[in-house]
C-alpha cells in the first residue's frame, strides 16, 4: 500500500482505495461492477483512478479526481473556482490560517483527511497527528507559549532562559514563568549539569 498526498493506492489490476481531502473515511472503489453511462463522442480516455472512460474533447473539467460540467461551480479551498470549456478557472484569494493553536500532537490515523485549514468545518483547523493531517479543535493561543519556534503547551515544561541547572521554567497562561529548584540538604554529590545533590 502506498500514500501519496491523500491518495491510498493498492496493489491490484481492479482494486482501488482513495482518500480525497475534506472526507473522514477511506472508501473502497472497484471497477469490476463499474456502471459508465454511454459517451456521444469517439475520442475518449479514462481518468486516472476512475472507472469509466470520459469525452477526451468534452468542455468538460477533470479536476482533482474529480469531472466538472461545462459552467459548472465548485470551491478550492477558500477559491470560487468554476469549469469554462474544459479549463478550470479559479480566484486567487489568499486563504489565510484561521485562528488558534493546533492541540498538542498524538500518534493517530496516517492517512490525509485535510491539507488546509478551509478543508475543515467551522472553527476546526488541519492538524498533524504525528503521522497525518486531521480536523480539530483549536487551542486558545493566549494558553500556549511560544518559545524558540516551539510551541509549549499549558503546564508544560520549557526549557530554561540561562544555562543554570537549577532554573525550571514552565508555560502557564501563554507565558513562561521560571523559578529556581529548592535542594534537599545533604552531603551527596552533586553531578555536572545536574542541580542538587544525590542523597543515598
Amino acid at each position: 500500500m502506498l500514500l501519496w498526498w491523500g491518495i491510498v493506492f493498492t496493489c491490484g489490476l481492479s482494486s482501488l482505495a482513495f482518500a480525497d481531502t475534506g472526507v473522514s473515511s477511506v472508501q473502497e472503489r472497484s471497477c469490476d461492477n463499474a456502471r459508465c453511462r454511454p459517451l456521444s463522442c469517439r475520442d475518449s480516455f479514462t481518468p486516472p483512478w476512475e472507472c469509466c472512460p470520459v469525452c477526451r474533447h468534452d468542455r468538460s473539467c477533470y479536476y482533482k479526481g474529480k469531472v466538472y460540467r461545462d459552467r459548472e461551480r465548485f470551491r478550492e479551498k477558500c477559491n470560487n473556482c468554476v469549469c469554462s470549456d474544459g479549463a478550470v478557472l479559479c480566484s486567487e484569494i489568499n486563504c489565510p490560517d484561521k485562528p488558534g493553536v493546533c492541540p498538542r500532537r498524538t500518534i493517530g490515523s496516517c492517512v490525509d483527511l485535510c491539507f488546509w485549514d478551509y478543508d475543515c468545518p467551522g472553527e476546526q483547523k488541519c492538524c498533524s497527528n504525528g503521522c497525518g493531517h486531521v480536523c480539530s479543535i483549536p487551542q486558545d493561543p493566549d494558553t500556549v507559549c511560544f518559545v524558540n519556534g516551539v510551541y509549549y503547551y499549558e503546564g508544560e515544561r520549557v526549557p530554561p532562559r540561562s544555562s543554570h541547572p537549577c532554573e525550571a521554567c514552565y508555560c502557564r497562561g501563554g507565558s513562561v514563568t521560571c523559578q529556581m529548584i529548592v535542594c534537599p540538604v545533604c552531603d551527596g554529590p552533586t553531578h555536572p549539569g545536574e542541580c542538587c545533590p544525590r542523597c543515598d
